[in-house]
């Protein structure tokens, strides 16, 4: 793991300040076993459907994990991503950001 002590990725994530994009199923995988090992129960995200190219995912912590493509606001990896860009003034984090392994 590499150590900072400000601007950390996973920080800014776990606070709700940024998504995260997973590429893959495996990197949705590890996503959901990384936050396991945390505390937190990202299970939700099984029930995605797999035709994505991709998993846009952001936590809140009174609410709990989501995404945001693949639904009808958002049916597009792309349309979430800029609509993410947009909200949150950054373009979303990816896996390599956030991984703590």
């Amino acid at each position: 793991m590499r150590l900072r002590t400000w601007n950390v990725p996973l920080v800014t994530f776990l606070s709700g300040g940024n998504t995260v994009l997973l590429k893959d199923d495996e990197e949705i995988e590890a996503f959901i076993k990384m936050m396991a090992s945390l505390g937190i129960d990202s299970s939700v995200l099984n029930r995605r459907d797999n035709k994505f190219p991709g998993l846009l995912v952001e936590f809140n912590n009174g609410k709990g994990t989501t995404w945001w493509n693949g639904t009808k606001s958002y049916p597009t990896i792309g349309s979430a991503i800029q609509a993410s860009t947009e909200w949150f003034g950054i373009a979303p984090f990816n896996w390599t950001d956030i991984n703590i392994a």
